[in-house]
This record gives structure tokens, C-alpha cells and sequence, in this order.
């Protein structure tokens, strides 16, 4: 989880600085310089709010929230469906493979989310997740 927040920081670091800074062009690789600025405005939403879920996640997580796994989740699927909008634009040849993914995200969470039953309101004897709030 906190590599997944360090990685979408750098590529927000990255995606302001194509954005706003084209002086910052000749440093960064052409690729990504044309992927960002080949993205359209429901994709950087899509985008922004799975790097905002990313970083929500681990605060989450460093508190000890049980909120933490939505959350997650819902920042692990705002990327990959930003990686289908990109496949889908054209930059990836990878579409379908994004849409596997996403159906095995789905998959993945619904058998945490029943495995974790602190999030449905349950009472846990386990002294693992009694500190979780």
C-alpha cells in the first residue's frame, strides 16, 4: 500500500510538471510526456481521484482505520480503469487485459471484504483486529 501511494505521487509529480511546467519537457521521457498529455478530462478525474484514494489508504492504514480496504479498493480500481481509458486511447495495446484485471479485483475484494468481518459491524474476539476503529 505505500508503494502503491509513493508510485502514484511520482506520477503525479510528473503529470504537474507536463501540465504546468513545459519548460520540464526535455527532462522527462517523451512517452510519458505524450501520455499525459493525451489524456482527457474524465481520465485525469479518474486518475486524480485513485492517487487521493492511494494516499487516503495509507493514512488509513498508518491509523489503524478500518476503513482502509474500501478505500483501497476503490484507489486499486480508479487505476486500473485509468489504465483501460489509456489502452483504449490508443498508447497500450493492453485493454483486455485491464478488464481481467479489474474482474479479478473484483473477485480478490469481495473475498476480503468477507473475510474481514470488522467492516460489516461484526464482533471480533481476535485481539489482531480489536484495535481497529
Amino acid at each position: 500500500m505505500g508503494l502503491g501511494a509513493l508510485y502514484s505521487l511520482a506520477w503525479l509529480a510528473i503529470d504537474i510538471a507536463v501540465r504546468f511546467f513545459p519548460t520540464s519537457h526535455a527532462s522527462i521521457d517523451p512517452a510519458a510526456v505524450v501520455l499525459i498529455q493525451s489524456t482527457g478530462p474524465v481520465q485525469e478525474v479518474i486518475y486524480l481521484a485513485g492517487t487521493a484514494a492511494y494516499l487516503v489508504s495509507f493514512n488509513l492504514l498508518l491509523a489503524r482505520q478500518r476503513h482502509v480496504l474500501p478505500v483501497y479498493c476503490f484507489a486499486v480500481v480508479a487505476f486500473v480503469v485509468d489504465w483501460i481509458f489509456t489502452a483504449v486511447n490508443g498508447a497500450e495495446a493492453l485493454a483486455i487485459s485491464g478488464y481481467v484485471a479489474l474482474a479479478a479485483l473484483g473477485v480478490i475484494f469481495f473475498c476480503l471484504y468477507q473475510a474481514m468481518p470488522v467492516m460489516r459491524g461484526q464482533r471480533v474476539r481476535s485481539r489482531g483486529l480489536s484495535g481497529l476503529e
